[in-house]
């Protein structure tokens, strides 16, 4: 059912942007599906992840290393990967939709 609802926001020009597997030799699910743009996550130098998947998907990468963010019961900590680079990246793709309404985010 979530690959239907997102295959619809993309058919009616949404952006959808997921994080991505970076240890895998493919992205995962969602990130793999046609439309959906891929996230990974760059280091504290700024030197992104380079995935096995290259050659196939296109990521488009953020700081994702030692990011604070949230958790249950504990306050706070400092996370990395690629959940922590999708966040950014999405607002990115926000700000950008409406240069571009009828085309989507590609």
């Amino acid at each position: 059912m979530l690959k239907a609802l997102l295959e619809e926001a993309l058919r009616r020009g949404g952006a959808v942007v997921a994080a991505a597997a970076e240890d895998k030799p493919e992205p995962g699910f969602p990130a793999s599906l046609p439309g959906v743009i891929p996230v990974v996550s760059t280091d504290a130098q700024g030197k992104a992840a380079r995935p096995a998947w290259l050659s196939r998907w296109t990521p488009l990468a953020a700081p994702g290393a030692e990011i604070i963010t949230t958790v249950p019961r504990a306050g706070y900590d400092l996370l990395s990967g690629s959940y922590q680079a999708t966040a950014p990246v999405s607002g990115v793709v926000a700000l950008h939709l409406p240069r571009r309404p009828r085309r989507g985010p590609r």
